[in-house]
């Protein structure tokens, strides 16, 4: 099966509507054809440090009723652990499996080139931004 590059993310922020906001978002980038999302699950550690997990496809998570990823489950509960030790009490994660589409035929192109993608590095954004304003 043709894959295009896929990438985790754990997106933190505080307790509270933010799940909402970040499915519309996904929404968005899934619809428009940039990104297919493979699996998904949030971690909570409540104010006392008591940590959750749910995976999306199997808890009805709001704003997420429209995503349904891949069944066979890329990320697993130890994942949830690693990331929910880390978490700040009040805070969620949004952890994401994430087929980048749109980069689908530059990597198929390069594969037929007998070539691979020796480096992904990710930038932090406030990194970004300070190098490209000054």
């Amino acid at each position: 099966m043709p894959i295009g590059p896929v990438e985790v993310l754990v997106l933190t922020f505080p307790e509270g509507d933010g799940l909402r906001a970040i499915a519309g978002e996904l929404e968005t980038l899934v619809d428009g054809g940039k990104i297919a999302v493979i699996d998904a699950i949030v971690v909570t550690r409540d104010a006392e440090g008591v940590i959750s997990a749910r995976d999306i496809e199997q808890d009805e998570v709001p704003g997420f009723e429209r995503f349904a990823p891949d069944p066979r489950d890329l990320l697993s509960d130890s994942d949830a652990e690693i990331v929910g030790e880390a978490l700040e009490p009040g805070s969620v994660a949004l952890v994401l499996a994430v087929e980048h589409r749109w980069a689908f035929r530059l990597y198929e192109v390069l594969r037929e080139q007998g070539g691979e993608v020796a480096l992904h590095v990710q930038i932090d954004h406030e990194d970004a931004v300070a190098a490209l304003v000054d």
